[in-house]
């Protein structure tokens, strides 16, 4: 299952703010809040499972780091 902790560190990593990636998901900024807590994530466990089966989402891009 994937936590809120991990959700969060995702959406850092894009750069997004709480608000900018609820209004990009059309949810409210408190049930994104709640969810980054682990509020209620357990009735999105079987949701995430098949999207990811369906690989219907975009990966989170990894930076890459340049030597110089």
């Amino acid at each position: 299952m994937i936590t809120g902790e991990e959700m969060k560190n995702a959406r850092k990593k894009i750069g997004k703010t709480q608000e900018q990636l609820a209004e990009e998901l059309d949810i409210s900024s408190r049930k994104l809040s709640r969810l980054e807590n682990d509020k209620n994530l357990e009735r999105y466990d079987k949701f995430l499972q098949l999207v990811v089966t369906l690989e219907l989402y975009k990966p989170v891009k990894e930076e890459v780091e340049v030597d110089s």
